[in-house]
């Protein structure tokens, strides 16, 4: 019972996770590159995090998802494929602790009295430790494709972990005040904001596997436990862009600027206006005596029109709210959009 339970929830959430992140990462993406935040090193860092968290979505999220919610482990397919999961996985969740670690650095930089730190604040300096994370991540979790094997318990053949690691961070916080103030204090709040969430995050799970090491980890209610608790663990691969847009007024303003950037449609009033007839002629299969309704609704509907509508207009409105059985018309067409 209590794992079937985690499997629906693992469907429901982590589907929800998958498509809000999506949404939220590339909305940072668009957000973060505009010019007003690019003027900062720190903005690196950030779009640094958003593209690692669309990774981690369709690589380490769509995994868990097929695993723990529909019982599919594509490491069972290939030796090779068994390895490379994990360490791909590992390697991209690795990533967003040392990027906020990173962020934390710069800012300190930035805000530094010292000669010798500020010069390390830069875009140069971003791109570089940017790379740099990524090379160390893809060395120190080499192991992982060495102690990830496929291997035969009872009747089912199971991907498993030799050796399990406990990954966990707490950088410090540091202030700013520099020649672009008001700006890095939204960062600084972001960072800090962050922060919160991947403790808020991270802590359960972290939790849970370390009372692991001393009770039965084999018991239906540990692997119930430890499956829910790590739900929040990949929510915080997720959240980027909601905790961005609660935590920081400039960031709400870019966001709102790039809204309204977005062009209105205005490609309908090159359309041709035609009769209601030729309109729904692909809707008449679909619904027994249309051409009927169509001129009851021309008969019946409010023409003329002191809103300056010609009389197909008023019966377009008038036969999208008429009610003749189950099949009516916006029935039909709302199942169609």
């Amino acid at each position: 019972m209590l794992l079937e339970i985690s499997t629906q929830l693992a469907r429901i959430v982590l589907i929800s996770l998958m498509n809000l992140g999506t949404i939220g990462n590339v909305l940072n993406l668009f957000i973060f590159t505009r010019p007003r935040f690019l003027r900062s090193s720190c903005t690196l860092y950030f779009i640094a995090v958003s593209i690692n968290n669309i990774i981690a979505i369709y690589v380490s999220i769509f995994n868990r998802l097929l695993i723990g919610g529909f019982s599919i482990d594509v490491g069972l397919s290939s030796t090779i494929v068994c390895k490379l999961r994990p360490y791909i996985g590992y390697v991209i969740l690795a990533l967003l602790p040392y990027f906020y670690v990173l962020t934390c650095f710069d800012r300190y930089c930035s805000s530094s009295a010292s000669v010798i730190c500020r010069p390390w604040s830069n875009k140069t300096m971003a791109k570089r430790f940017i790379c740099g994370a990524i090379v160390l991540a893809a060395i120190l979790y080499s192991h992982m494709s060495i102690f990830f094997q496929i291997q035969k318990v009872g009747s089912d053949t199971i991907s498993i972990n030799i050796r399990r690691q406990l990954r966990q961070i707490s950088p410090p916080l540091p202030t700013t005040n520099d020649i672009h103030r008001r700006l890095k204090i939204h960062l600084i709040r972001i960072l800090f904001s962050h922060f919160l969430t991947q403790i808020l995050c991270v802590l359960p799970f972290a939790i849970i596997t370390l009372l692991g090491m001393f009770v039965d980890r084999t018991t239906i209610v540990y692997t119930f436990v430890l499956r829910v608790l790590t739900l929040p663990l990949f929510a915080s691969y997720t959240i980027a862009f909601y905790v961005n847009t609660l935590s920081s007024q400039i960031y709400r303003r870019q966001l709102i600027k790039l809204i309204k950037k977005i062009p209105p449609a205005y490609g309908y009033r090159t359309e041709k206006l035609v009769s209601i007839e030729k309109a729904l002629e692909p809707i008449v299969p679909h619904i027994d005596e249309l051409p009927y309704y169509i001129k009851i609704a021309k008969k019946y509907c409010h023409f003329p029109s002191e809103h300056g509508l010609t009389q197909d207009q008023s019966a377009a409105i008038y036969i999208y709210i008429m009610e003749w059985g189950d099949i009516t018309l916006y029935h039909v067409l709302d199942k169609a959009l």
